[in-house]
């Protein structure tokens, strides 16, 4: 018994001299892991590290965390929102804001828009928006609108000058050559609406457009007026638009839902009776809320065509058109012909309570009447990555960076780079 009792501890003291003996040859005497022999990878590794150290210290100390800290203590004492109220909103019925337009190497503009809102009556709201830029740019526009519960009766007018105007040709395969003309537009318009809450638009409304062009900045487009561009000497339209729109979010800023919206124009020149067409536009999207909270993929698909009634073809100006607010990587005018179609990706996540970050690439171009050239190999496509404002109420505050790319059945390049800063829509 007694030599089965001593083999017994002979064994556990076996296996606690093996247990100390493995765990010692992978700790030092002070209990800590002992380091592993680098291998030429980690040794490597090092190199970009040590070389990008300081600009990571400068990132990541001077600029990420800090702004992180300054975000993180606006959005907790309500910053922007004590900001706006006493700034923006000096009485209830009184709110102002300033206006940016900057596209880096293109246009610059700034201005502001007032609001005013119960003007002598219940429900009654003007607004006036002025933007001033270079080169010669100037844009007013007016907003005379009065409700009565569901319904609305507006009175709209617009004037607008600008020498810098961009035409780079007609049809999918138009050269990446800039000419410029100007463009000086007056424009009113009266509008009768029905809207159910954010669900449901429906309007119609009638006015008349008149457009001045001329030999604009340089590059001017004056070798290229004739004959190539239909209605470039001006044209002044009497025109007819209804619009209708459906949407399942009950506000914009709700993260998930489905929108599709419809224009039909009608437009007669009153000084020539063969310039009549009807343009249409087609605009839906789906967005869901990949992860919470407000992680929004949308999917958005654009169609629009212009078809001439009578023997002149349809202005150029009112042709269908790509680039500056559809397929953002492209300046103003990039794209130009009777039809147009696009296709757009956009991913949307949170980065502050007022601030997104926004990633957006699209595919497409344009193409003849009916689509009658419509071939997929000439789509281009815009990929755009920024931050944007959200939840103000207002038109959202955008900084984007986005290039251009070209066609499908090219060889790889880069076309148009921007960077653009703005508030202010169709300028």
């Amino acid at each position: 018994m007694r030599a089965l009792v001593e083999a017994v501890w002979l064994r556990i003291f076996m296996a606690i001299v093996l247990l100390s003996s493995t765990s010692a040859a992978q700790t030092d005497i002070r209990g800590r892991a002992r380091k592993k022999k680098p291998d030429a990878c980690a040794v490597a590794a090092w190199i970009p590290r040590t070389l990008f150290a300081p600009i990571t210290l400068v990132t990541e100390y001077g600029i990420r965390r800090p702004a992180d800290a300054i975000i993180d203590w606006a959005t907790l004492h309500h910053i922007p929102e004590i900001i706006s109220d006493i700034v923006l909103k000096p009485t209830p019925d009184i709110r102002w804001y300033p206006l940016v337009d900057a596209d880096l190497g293109y246009f610059a503009a700034a201005g502001a828009a007032i609001e005013f809102d119960n003007v002598l009556v219940h429900a009654h709201q003007i607004k006036l928006a002025t933007t001033v830029g270079a080169p010669d740019f100037f844009q007013t526009v007016a907003h005379d609108t009065w409700s009565a519960g569901l319904f609305h009766l507006s009175l709209n007018g617009r004037a607008f000058s600008r020498s810098d105007r961009g035409f780079y040709g007609f049809g999918p395969r138009s050269p990446n050559t800039l000419a410029n003309f100007t463009e000086t537009r007056f424009e009113g318009f009266a509008t009768a609406a029905l809207d159910v809450g954010n669900h449901f638009h429906l309007g119609a409304s009638e006015g008349f457009r008149a457009d001045h062009n001329g030999p604009g900045a340089s590059p001017s487009i004056d070798p290229l007026v004739a004959p190539t561009l239909p209605g470039f000497n001006g044209t002044d339209l009497a025109m007819a638009t209804f619009e209708a729109r459906l949407d399942s979010r009950p506000d914009l800023d709700t993260p998930q839902g489905a929108r599709i919206a419809t224009n039909v124009t009608y437009a007669r020149d009153v000084t020539d009776a063969e310039r009549v067409f009807v343009a249409v536009r087609a605009d839906a999207e789906a967005a869901i809320e990949i992860s919470k909270p407000d992680r929004v993929l949308t999917v958005r698909g654009l169609v629009s065509d212009a078809v001439p009634l009578g023997s002149e073809p349809v202005p150029f100006l009112e042709q269908s058109m790509l680039g500056m607010g559809d397929h953002v990587g492209f300046h103003w005018g990039r794209y130009r012909d009777n039809a147009a179609v696009l296709f757009e990706l956009r991913y949307r996540y949170p980065v502050a309570y007022f601030l997104d970050m926004q990633w957006v690439a699209s595919v497409g171009n344009v193409f003849a009447k009916d689509f009658s050239d419509f071939d997929a190999r000439d789509f281009t496509t815009s990929i755009s990555v920024g931050f944007r404002t959200r939840r103000t109420g207002r038109t959202p505050l955008r900084f984007l960076v986005g290039v251009g790319t070209s066609r499908f059945d090219e060889a790889f390049s880069i076309q148009s780079v921007r960077v653009l800063l703005s508030n202010a829509e169709d300028l």
